[in-house]
């Protein structure tokens, strides 16, 4: 099932109440009690309010398309109640809906590195109406996508002179509608193609007030379910509960529910070492402000310290996530509540088509002790900000400053049109991080474009991005990025119904500590022999069905005995504690390690280098 048709599952029906002008997720508005229109939004449909310094921005960026303000008054004029939806484009992208109708789409232009605006329905229908820039009518009796229209063609127009700008159109006569874009020569190259529609204004102008309102109804039901939910599983579980407590709209809002449900409940903030300044200081003045007990899984520098041997984290390398956040986690969890807990988070199926797929009560495979549960987890963000704003409830103010999502602010998870956001507020953290990031390009001669283009947020470019390098004429054969330790000189021959490998580890360090992190491996027992000297040179003897999984094993603790950033990982996820820490890396107590194998596993090192090695495809056959 693709992504578009797990969400179409999922994705509440948008509607809008004409009288009140505000968006209801109900056929009835509870404020007038009127019926209303389905808005047909795109998948996810996880809609949001847009804040004054959104509609600011947007304005802006509508100006930048029509050079008149009159223009963009008449299309988006100041005082109504606007929505976003987030959309799937190469970068960040937004669906723009005022009045119950699609203006159109607000992109970042990766390549012109700048902010763009696409029109679409209502906004192609008062571009046509004004009869202002981009238009054209044609002599077709019909349009449809990807069909070029020729100058021949063209009865009435206001083109572009730049390639790559869009351009309202409409047949002759008048039953079809377009958006296209202009690929010069008086050409241009229809990009989407609908039966036309008359232009809507509503000139009642409406906010927060009138959508509560609107939404009462709703908003009443998904309150009682989450508390009565959070009531039931308490109850059933019957285990210490914390609130997973991110600093951001989904956590503040979860905590609200359980504090209804159960009262002053302790939270629990994963402070990673790359959240804003402005979330560890709300997380601080929330909790004191209510007088909760505050948990702090504290990562520190670890991130700094795992990023020189591990490179830039990418979407299909994140090993940040185990390093900064899990490790931490589990650490604290392990500490303050032994015998396991039960957490409340504020995930939401919207956000994901992997959490749209999740169930509402889990655990995860790297917190084994934590039982996690959403109340909610079938709420979309316009839900979560008609609820908060109910409320009356102090909300981080970053939401207020041009960011939509927050966490870790260089998470590769993000899109370079939300990172302008951060180069704005803190253009000092922001000057680090490209400055490492241009370092990196330049020792590992992966180019400019590796950097401008927010290239590095993959190991390997999915489909868009691959396009867009093609564009900009950018390839990179290989990357780099993973501990700097390569096997060697692998070379294997059968003797005795046994399997003999020879080796070398290069840039292998702590040989010492080697040979002691192989005692917790199970893999090498009584039935294998593994001989290592000083220069890290090997001989692995193992039954003939065994030896690659055993090689890789040994080649797994290799990487971990050399690159050992001390991140917690192996320690926390040990179910007998026989790992602590030492002078310069783990010590494993051997009285008590059972030969699990359950630290190599959780080991982030070499979890995330092992596919680098140059036997790697020979060993995992």
């Amino acid at each position: 099932m693709s992504e578009i048709e797990i969400f179409k599952r999922i994705m509440p029906r948008v509607y809008w109440c004409p009288r009140c002008n505000v968006p209801v997720l109900d056929e009835k508005c509870s404020r007038c009690n009127g019926f209303t229109i389905i808005v047909r939004v795109t998948p996810p449909g996880d809609i949001r309010p847009a804040f004054p310094k959104d509609v600011h921005d947007l304005r802006e960026t509508l100006y930048e398309y029509f050079k008149d303000w009159k223009v963009v008054d008449y299309l988006l004029p100041e005082g109504k109640f606007i929505l976003l939806n987030k959309i799937e484009y190469p970068d960040a992208a937004d669906e723009i809906i005022v009045d119950g109708r699609i203006l159109g789409h607000r992109f970042y232009d990766v390549e012109k590195r700048r902010w763009r605006f696409k029109p679409l329905y209502n906004g192609v229908a008062g571009i046509l109406n004004l009869k202002c820039n981009y238009y054209a009518v044609v002599d077709l009796p019909k349009i449809r996508r990807r069909f070029v229209v020729h100058k021949k063609h063209i009865i009435e127009s206001k083109l572009p002179r730049r390639k790559g700008e869009f351009v309202a159109v409409a047949t002759k006569n008048g039953v079809y509608h377009g958006v296209a874009e202009y690929i010069g020569s008086s050409r241009l190259k229809i990009q989407k193609a609908w039966r036309s529609k008359k232009f809507v204004s509503i000139e009642v102008y409406a906010g927060f007030k009138e959508a509560i309102a609107a939404n009462k109804k709703r908003l009443d039901y998904l309150e009682k379910e989450a508390i009565e939910f959070i009531k039931k599983l308490v109850e059933e579980k019957k285990l210490p509960v914390v609130v997973s407590f991110s600093g951001g709209k989904d956590s503040l809002t979860t905590y609200l529910l359980v504090e209804k449900a159960l009262g002053k409940t302790p939270i629990l903030f994963n402070d990673t070492g790359l959240e804003l300044p402005e979330t560890v200081e709300y997380v601080h003045s929330f909790t004191k402000k209510r007088g909760l007990k505050l948990y702090i899984a504290d990562a520190d520098k670890k991130f700094i310290e795992a990023l020189k041997i591990m490179g830039p984290p990418a979407r299909d390398y994140r090993w940040c996530c185990k390093v900064a956040k899990l490790s931490p986690i589990a650490g604290l969890v392990n500490r303050e509540f032994p015998k396991g807990v039960l957490s409340f988070v504020g995930q939401r199926a919207l956000e994901s088509a992997r959490r749209a797929v999740s169930p509402r009560v889990w655990r995860n495979r790297w917190l084994l002790k934590i039982l996690a549960a959403s109340p909610i987890q079938y709420w979309s963000a316009l839900d979560i900000w008609l609820y908060l704003m109910k409320e009356k409830v102090d909300v981080n103010p970053l939401y207020f400053e041009g960011f939509d999502r927050l966490g870790c602010w260089l998470c590769p998870a993000i899109e370079l049109g939300e990172l302008e956001a951060v180069a704005e507020k803190h253009p000092e953290l922001w000057k680090w991080w490209i400055e490492y990031l241009e370092e990196y390009a330049k020792k590992h001669n992966l180019g400019d474009a590796w950097v401008r283009y927010g290239f590095w947020r993959w190991k390997k470019l999915p489909g868009d991005q691959k396009r867009l390098a093609e564009s900009v004429g950018y390839r990179v054969d290989k990357d780099p990025r993973g501990a700097p330790l390569e096997v060697e000189d692998l070379d294997y021959r059968e003797k005795n119904g046994k399997v003999i490998a020879r080796g070398i580890i290069k840039g292998l360090k702590n040989i010492e500590y080697l040979h002691n992190l192989l005692t917790s491996v199970k893999a090498l027992n009584s039935t294998s022999i593994l001989e290592i000297d000083e220069s890290g040179s090997f001989k692995l003897v193992a039954p003939k069905g065994e030896w690659r999984r055993v090689m890789l094993m040994v080649v797994s603790v290799a990487f971990r005995a050399s690159y050992c950033v001390k991140c917690g990982s192996c320690i926390n996820n040990c179910p007998v504690n026989a790992l602590s820490y030492g002078e310069k890396s783990v010590v494993i107590d051997e009285n008590k390690c059972t030969r699990c194998g359950m630290c190599n596993f959780a080991c982030p090192i070499a979890v995330f280098s092992i596919p680098r090695l140059s036997c790697a495809k020979l060993l995992l056959q």
